[in-house]
């Protein structure tokens, strides 16, 4: 191509190939201009989708989520950290009995902080 426009600026006129080319000039260009259109219009959605939607759509999902979650947690607190077994009066764990002891030793504390005897 280039060397085509290099024939015709020499001879000052345009030849049989050249006049052939320059007819998709036209067409190339609205095509060239369609596709910087889309590309904008692309674009836009594609900024639109990560600073609208998106927030939006990861809001609702951690809404659901925390919703589920509390449910679940209200369906199961009965059976957590042995208040079941305390309020159907069996013997309590040895570990539920080891804090007792312990607390009765050093006067609160956690159980694993070092015991000075």
């Amino acid at each position: 191509m280039l060397f085509l426009k290099v024939i015709e600026n020499k001879r000052k006129r345009k030849d049989v190939l050249s006049q052939f080319l320059s007819s998709f000039d036209t067409l190339v260009n609205t095509h060239l201009n369609s596709i910087g259109e889309s590309y904008v219009d692309f674009q836009d959605k594609g900024v639109g989708f990560f600073k609208e939607e998106l927030p939006k759509q990861s809001k609702y999902f951690f809404l659901l989520l925390n919703r589920r979650m509390r449910e679940r947690y209200e369906s199961l607190r009965s059976n957590i950290r042995g208040s079941r077994v305390l309020k159907e009066g069996r013997p309590a764990s040895p570990f539920l009995t080891n804090i007792s002891k312990h607390r009765e030793i050093v006067g609160g504390g956690r159980i694993d902080d070092h015991v000075v005897e």
